[in-house]
């Protein structure tokens, strides 16, 4: 009886450390995706706007923004305007958008791609919601800044970012390559 009695206990033990560890494990990893984006945007000499301010500073620029030249929304995302044409039309509210990007980590390794023709021709297609989930806040949060047949930069942190993204707690970089209002 005291044997089984240990057994329980020691079984017990091991389920509690488990689910401790696996409850600090996603606080940890989010703790080193901040630290490996803090590092990312010192290493590579960002300059980071934010605030009402600055952005009506930086949409009024027709063309490309300044050399590494970011705003972060309010949620966290951070955009760059790599090429745009301020007589385009802007995203509104019910537009159904198609956006063709390429992903990478923060060090530089691509994670996905809409562009090959041969697996999505059309791209990824969505109703732009400003808070909606799809594709993501984050992605959702840039879109004020975009315009029909822009180019653009996005740096998104899990937690606003899709869902596998949100899973494996990364930041990745969005090069969005093409992006259509479509109606």
């Amino acid at each position: 009886m005291k044997v089984l009695k240990y057994i329980t206990i020691l079984l017990f033990s091991a389920v509690l450390l488990l689910v401790s560890c696996k409850a600090n494990s996603y606080a940890e990893n989010r703790k080193k995706e901040k630290a490996k984006l803090s590092s990312f945007i010192s290493n590579n000499n960002l300059i980071i706007k934010e605030g009402v301010n600055d952005s009506l500073e930086l949409i009024k620029i027709d063309g490309p923004w300044p050399e590494k030249v970011y705003y972060k929304t309010f949620r966290g995302a951070y955009v760059r305007i790599d090429t745009i044409h301020l007589a385009n039309r802007q995203p509104a509210i019910g537009n159904t958008i198609v956006m063709r990007w390429k992903t990478y980590d923060l060090d530089g390794n691509l994670t996905g791609d809409n562009t090959n023709p041969t697996e999505s021709r059309e791209g990824l297609q969505f109703v732009y919601t400003p808070a909606g989930m799809t594709p993501s806040q984050g992605w959702n949060d840039c879109m004020p800044f975009m315009r029909h047949d822009c180019q653009a930069t996005y740096i998104i942190e899990s937690p606003i970012g899709p869902p596998e993204q949100q899973q494996a707690v990364i930041s990745l970089v969005v090069k969005v390559l093409d992006f259509t209002v479509a109606n």
